[in-house]
């Protein structure tokens, strides 16, 4: 499968390193920003990935709304499989892009943006066939789990162990440690928004059920509203 690259960014070069090592498939371009082709694989045009029949698949690393959700749309739109680590993307335009994608026939996968890609969403998905879902619970963002962890095991106290983490962390400046859009991303991954078949990743979660009640699933350990 031949794989396009949408962002040159830290995790974009990151992704097209790993797409020359992956057993069956290859890296056919990179959209970069005008001017910064320099390569004879970086495009910077959207229609360029979009308009050509090998690509059959998108890999979105830009961040934030716009233009990722007008780019993983148009790749959807053209009949091409669309994989994205965007929290910000599948929070605000998640369920849209399902929509889209199964009117399509093809795949959206986001478990990379959700739960600091712990792969629970295939598991949500087959258990709302015969379950009823109650709630979501956990740390789902991974800076947040690493600070509590430091916390918990080193005994730091909450300014060391943001700093470590700020060290340690690809620097967003712009942004404060909150649990906002962690809980967006889990209120948009509600198996109820999802088509099934975009819901692609596998693991195990544990669940408590009794003859007299609906079936909850726990993941992790804390709970949130969803």
């Amino acid at each position: 499968m031949k794989v396009s690259v949408l962002g040159y960014g830290t995790v974009g070069v990151g992704v097209c390193a790993m797409l020359e090592k992956a057993p069956g498939l290859e890296l056919r371009s990179v959209l970069v920003r005008p001017g910064k082709a320099d390569k004879p694989f970086k495009v910077c045009s959207i229609d360029q990935v979009v308009n050509d029949p090998e690509v059959e698949a998108v890999v979105e690393v830009m961040g934030g709304v716009e233009p990722a959700y007008s780019y993983v749309s148009a790749a959807l739109a053209a009949g091409k499989h669309a994989v994205t680590s965007n929290k910000a993307l599948v929070a605000a335009k998640g369920p849209e892009l399902a929509k889209l994608a199964a009117e399509k026939g093809v795949a959206f996968l986001f478990s990379a943006a959700c739960g600091g890609a712990v792969p629970f969403l295939h598991n949500l998905a087959l258990a709302v066939e015969s379950d009823r879902i109650l709630s979501l619970g956990g740390i789902l963002n991974g800076t947040t789990n690493f600070m509590l962890d430091s916390m918990q095991r080193s005994g730091m106290d909450y300014a060391d162990a943001l700093s470590q983490a700020q060290a340690l962390a690809t620097p967003r400046p712009t942004r404060r440690p909150t649990s906002r859009a962690s809980t967006r991303c889990a209120r948009s991954c509600s198996p109820a928004r999802w088509p099934m078949t975009s819901c692609p990743a596998k693991a195990s979660v544990s669940r408590a059920s009794s003859p007299s009640r609906p079936r909850t699933w726990r993941i992790f350990s804390r709970r949130i509203s969803c």
